[in-house]
C-alpha cells in the first residue's frame, strides 16, 4: 500500500537492527506506551518472530517512498475477528523524518487496510494525553475522544494520562478524503 509520501510493507527480520536502535531511544520512545526497558537483540527477534504466525498482530514498515528508506513502524493489534476490532500503534522512529507527515500518511495506509482490505468495525488507540501532535493526527485522520485514563502509565518519573481514541468504519466511509 503506497502514499505519495509513504509506503507500507510486512516487517522483516533484515528490519530488526533499525528497529532495535529505534525501540532504545529515549527520545523516540517517550511518547510510546511500551518501552520503558532497553531490549536486546534476540527479544525483538522473537517478538518479531512471532509476527509471522500471529493472527492477532499485523505490523508494517513504514518506508519513505521518494527513497526507499525505512522511516518507521506501524500495526494493528489484538485484532478480533468476532468484534472486527483492533488497536493501531505507529512510530516514526527515525527523528528525521519527524514533522513530515509520514505518520499521518502512515495511519492513512493503515486504517484502509482495517477497514476495507480486513473489514474491521472499530479502530482503536491510546495516546499520552500530553502528546499534543499524536491527538492532532489522529483528530485529523477521524478518530475521537472516548475516555481518558488518568495517570494511568508512569514514565519518564511521572504518573500520565493516558486518552483513548477510536474509529468507526461508517466514520471512516463517511469522512471527507483526506486533503
Amino acid at each position: 500500500m503506497t502514499s505519495p509520501r509513504v509506503s507500507l510493507r510486512p516487517l522483516d527480520v533484515s528490519d530488526v537492527d533499525t528497529v532495535l536502535r529505534w525501540i532504545n531511544d529515549p527520545e523516540v520512545t517517550q511518547y510510546l506506551l511500551l518501552g520503558r526497558m532497553p531490549i536486546n537483540r534476540t527479544r525483538e527477534l522473537e517478538w518479531l518472530q512471532k509476527l509471522y504466525t500471529s493472527e492477532t498482530d499485523v505490523v508494517f514498515a513504514i518506508v519513505r517512498t521518494s527513497d526507499g528508506t525505512h522511516v518507521g513502524s506501524c500495526g494493528l493489534h489484538r485484532i478480533d475477528s468476532v468484534d472486527r476490532s483492533a488497536e493501531a500503534g505507529i512510530m516514526i522512529g527515525e527523528r528525521t523524518a519527524w514533522g513530515h507527515g509520514f505518520g499521518t500518511d502512515a495511519m492513512e495506509l493503515l486504517l484502509r487496510y482495517a477497514f476495507d482490505v480486513r473489514g474491521l468495525n472499530r479502530v482503536e488507540l491510546e495516546v499520552f494525553g500530553d502528546n499534543a501532535r499524536a491527538i492532532a493526527t489522529y483528530r485529523k485522520l477521524g478518530f475521537r475522544e472516548e475516555g481518558v485514563h488518568r495517570q494511568r502509565r508512569f514514565k519518564q518519573g511521572a504518573f500520565r494520562d493516558v486518552l483513548w481514541m477510536a474509529m468507526l468504519r461508517d466514520e471512516w466511509k463517511a469522512r471527507p478524503p483526506p486533503a
